[in-house]
């Protein structure tokens, strides 16, 4: 789980937090992922998930945590139970979760027709994505979702988020064809 260097750690930084939020909702759409379209729309047994699969595999990660990391493990065990509320809701529109830890791209490819994807926009596309979501609501039109999920406090937040004044871009995007979506 890229875990093991926290064992002689007195307390995680804010890299690590983010690192382990982001280990343990990986966890979680990979589990997802795996239930196909009867994924979970319940908060309860969202967090039921966390609880009995997600929680006890990053504790275990730490073998005898300090009390800051278990005051900090605790800390993110609410974040990921307010996380499970939201993902209920989100789950009951129709979204299912597609793809999680999603390179976009062949960043290690020196051939830019690899490294990059075309985005059908002007701009070309690399990186990585946490998920990929699909609305699979037969009444709504085919959409997709990309999420990045972060850690930060709003103030930090404010600097990282980028807008587009061109609107809603969706119907412009091809998410099957151009980022490897089935």
């Amino acid at each position: 789980l890229y875990m093991q260097s926290y064992r002689d750690k007195a307390e995680l930084g804010a890299d690590d937090f983010g690192t382990l939020a982001h280990k343990a909702l990986e966890l979680y759409a990979c589990a997802q992922i795996a239930r196909v379209d009867d994924q979970l729309t319940d908060a309860k047994a969202i967090m039921s998930l966390f609880r009995t699969q997600i929680f006890p595999v990053l504790r275990a990660s730490y073998g005898k945590a300090t009390l800051n990391i278990t005051l900090q493990l605790e800390a993110l065990e609410g974040r990921l139970l307010n996380f499970a509320a939201v993902q209920a809701e989100w789950a009951q529109q129709g979204w299912r979760i597609r793809k999680a830890e999603f390179e976009i791209g062949d960043g290690r490819s020196e051939d830019s027709e690899k490294k990059y994807i075309d985005s059908g926009l002007g701009f070309r596309v690399h990186g990585f994505v946490d998920r990929i979501d699909e609305n699979i609501n037969p009444e709504a039109p085919k959409r997709f979702c990309v999420i990045d999920y972060k850690t930060w406090d709003k103030k930090s937040l404010d600097k990282h988020v980028y807008t587009s004044n061109r609107g809603n871009i969706q119907p412009e995007l091809d998410f099957g064809r151009r980022f490897g979506y089935p």
